[in-house]
């Protein structure tokens, strides 16, 4: 991770009038002000959010109606364009089917993708990069000077943020040289500065997850992957084979978990729930290199089921292949036992 020029990027970021703007709400903040440009200019912006918009038909922008983060509805009632705009979390393919499902007439429904960090499955989309240059590529020189100024701003912003994605690559070997990068002193005053840390987590791992994925699916196994944020405010990739009540958990920090969902029932403690996650999993666990820890397993609460955990040693293994042969074999070996 090249460390000096992501310091250089968050230092222009923070001087970015609309960046800082955007920390409130940063998807809520990008979908309002594509609203307003499609709204005010509708025949020059429309475009770089619709592709295949006809510069013709004619349109109202809805925000946040039935919880879509935007949506075209067109006046002729031909169709209603849903798009849905992903910055901070990796796209969930389920809510997109679900808007999809839940549509009144599927006919006339479309959906749309913008997303920061790639999705998780196959699907087209747009990316912020493929904004920017939108955006980049629309003559603004006969437009209101304020408005002007503005969308240039804001476009600079984007710009600066796609760099910043651009330089997380995939060259650190493992979790742990990422963390050790990540922890700088000086990176970390920067990240603070502009509540930015926990995106240049969620960049990181969703390189390496992409990867990791791509390698373990050639291999014959079907395995999905989230993005997510912890209580410690360190963010961590799941792995898992759909249908299953197991997973992987791989830190950024380099933590490694196995992780059982376990059904609670009525008069259920934690500690009646651990002893269930041990007498199923107990000799699967009992086989791999797990860490001592002061808590032999961990549990976390849910309404109707409990997450137990416990962690392995996985320290130092190289990204693309001791780790994803470590996350296949797990939960190959996972699947064919229970």
């Amino acid at each position: 991770m090249n460390t000096a020029q992501i310091i250089d990027i968050l230092e222009e970021l923070k001087k970015n009038s609309m960046f800082r703007l955007s920390l409130s709400s940063r998807e809520l903040f990008h979908s309002n002000f594509w609203a307003w440009l499609m709204e005010k200019y509708k025949h020059k912006f429309t475009t770089v959010f619709y592709p295949e918009y006809d510069n013709i038909s004619e349109f109202e922008v809805k925000r946040e109606k039935k919880h879509y983060d935007l949506s075209l509805e067109f006046k002729d009632k031909s169709k209603i364009v849903i798009i849905e705009n992903k910055f901070k979390a990796t796209p969930d393919k389920q809510q997109l089917e679900r808007y999809f499902d839940n549509a009144a007439d599927k006919q006339k429904k479309e959906i749309r993708l913008i997303s920061y960090l790639e999705p998780n499955f196959n699907t087209d989309y747009i990316s912020y990069s493929d904004i920017y240059e939108g955006l980049r590529a629309v003559d603004l020189s006969d437009i209101d000077p304020t408005d002007r100024a503005i969308i240039q701003n804001y476009t600079q912003c984007l710009k600066l943020l796609c760099e910043l994605k651009a330089f997380v690559d995939t060259d650190v070997k493992t979790p742990d040289e990422f963390w050790t990068d990540y922890n700088q002193r000086e990176l970390q005053k920067k990240l603070d500065g502009i509540n930015f840390g926990l995106t240049l987590q969620r960049i990181f791992l969703s390189n390496i997850a992409r990867k990791l994925v791509e390698k373990i699916r050639t291999d014959g196994l079907n395995i999905n992957f989230q993005i997510n944020t912890g209580k410690s405010r360190i963010a961590y990739i799941d792995f898992y084979i759909p249908d299953t009540k197991f997973l992987i958990s791989l830190y950024c920090n380099g933590e490694y978990r196995y992780v059982f969902k376990i059904k609670k029932e009525n008069g259920d403690t934690r500690e009646k729930l651990i002893e269930k996650c041990k007498n199923k999993y107990g000799r699967f666990l009992s086989e791999k290199n797990c860490l001592e820890t002061r808590k032999e397993y961990c549990c976390y609460m849910g309404e109707d089921a409990a997450w137990v955990y416990k962690k392995r040693d996985c320290k130092n293994k190289t990204i693309f292949d001791e780790i994803a042969d470590c996350v296949e074999k797990d939960l190959n070996e996972l699947r064919r036992i229970f």
